[in-house]
């Protein structure tokens, strides 16, 4: 059997049986997270019902919605992003000893691109920090306009 062939079917099964367990895990991930979202949403509404009005009249309806959203979404988000941290380490360190496998010492310049990007990356996730602050503002501006 042609050595080609038998490498072309072989890429193509496990790319076929990564996909699956790619959508395995995103299914289980997501599904615990829909959970966590209903019982934070729950318990949060509890807990709001139980605040005086009176400390609840310094905010609009549409400031609190944001608070509630917002603190939903990140602790949900919490499971994606743990995940991505613990497996992209891991993945950075399979990819660079492979590099290192077959090119030798020259696997430094791929770690190096991979080090020059962490300030650029940081640089993009401090503006979309800002710019989510200020969506937020117009969020809670829109929600009172529509007299939530």
């Amino acid at each position: 059997m042609d050595w080609g062939y038998y490498f072309a079917t072989l890429m193509l099964v496990t790319s076929f049986l990564s996909a699956l367990c790619d959508f395995n895990f995103n299914f289980y991930v997501n599904k615990v997270a829909l959970r966590v979202r209903c019982a934070t949403v729950l318990s949060l509404y509890d807990k709001l019902l139980q605040v005086p009005i009176c400390r609840l009249a310094k905010f609009s309806s549409g400031q609190l919605i944001n608070f509630m959203s917002t603190d939903v979404d990140r602790i949900v988000n919490f499971f994606n992003s743990f995940h991505a941290l613990w497996s992209l380490i891991f993945k950075l360190t399979v990819a660079l000893y492979l590099l290192y496998r077959e090119v030798g010492l020259a696997f430094l310049s791929g770690f190096a691109a991979a080090l020059l990007m962490v300030p650029l990356n940081l640089y993009i996730t401090f503006k979309i920090g800002k710019m989510s602050g200020k969506m937020m503002a117009y969020k809670d501006q829109r929600m009172r306009v529509s007299g939530f």
